[in-house]
């Protein structure tokens, strides 16, 4: 005799699908007889409904939320360094934002348009080009530069560089910078270079005299502009 084969046996995924399913219709149906009925009965009968829904929702949830939320926590880095360079040296290297992308941060490239505007660009995840406009703030020759965003780009920046001759020849430099993802695509694009941006900080701050080499031409650190800001910055 030949016997009817037997049912297949559920997966654990669909075994987990189908626990799931009931509870939220239980939930539910405990949330709409709650509803219904008045008095303290109900009222507690739909209570409990809401906490079983929110039991089964919420780890489901949470994780990626979470996800978002550590991604779009603002970053604020303070770091400072001795540069063997003469004060006014370091602060021409500074005073051109296009520079910057030399440090080997985050930054993709940097537009100057040498008017106190620039354009910052940072390339994130799978490519997505970030772009945003930034202002500077405070111009004081061989003494400090700052800079903020602009409108609403996607990324929220500012940052300060101050400049302290040690000597003749060396240079103290201290610099604080802020970044903060505004939206949920600049998060998610941003979320690879944010988790290590301390330390990329933190090294390109350390890079800053490698840098000046690269970029130093002759005579170019003759020509530091005593005040070329003066409708987007304040002196000290």
């Amino acid at each position: 005799m030949t016997l009817p084969p037997l049912p297949e046996a559920p997966s654990a995924s669909h075994d987990l699908t189908d626990r799931v399913a009931g509870g939220m219709a239980l939930a539910g149906a405990m949330i709409a007889y709650g509803a219904r009925r008045r008095g303290l009965g109900g009222m507690a009968v739909g209570i409990a409904g809401a906490g079983l829904l929110a039991s089964i929702v919420a780890p489901r949830l949470t994780p990626r939320v979470r996800r978002v939320a550590d991604a779009a926590r603002p970053i604020d880095v303070e770091g400072s360094i001795i540069v063997e360079r003469p004060v006014g040296e370091v602060f021409a290297f500074f005073r051109n934002f296009e520079h910057f992308p030399l440090l080997g941060g985050m930054l993709h490239s940097v537009e100057d348009f040498d008017d106190g505007r620039s354009r910052w660009r940072v390339l994130g995840r799978n490519g997505v080009l970030l772009e945003w406009d930034v202002i500077v703030t405070k111009y004081v020759p061989k003494r400090v530069i700052a800079w903020e965003s602009t409108g609403r780009g996607p990324v929220e920046s500012s940052g300060t560089a101050r400049f302290h001759a040690v000597d003749d020849h060396a240079t103290r430099v201290d610099v604080s910078v802020h970044y903060f993802p505004r939206t949920v695509e600049a998060a998610r694009a941003l979320r690879p270079l944010i988790s290590r941006l301390e330390r990329r900080v933190r090294a390109a701050i350390g890079r800053i005299e490698e840098a000046m080499h690269r970029a130093g031409q002759p005579g170019f650190y003759d020509r530091i502009p005593s005040h070329p800001l003066p409708d987007h910055s304040t002196p000290d």
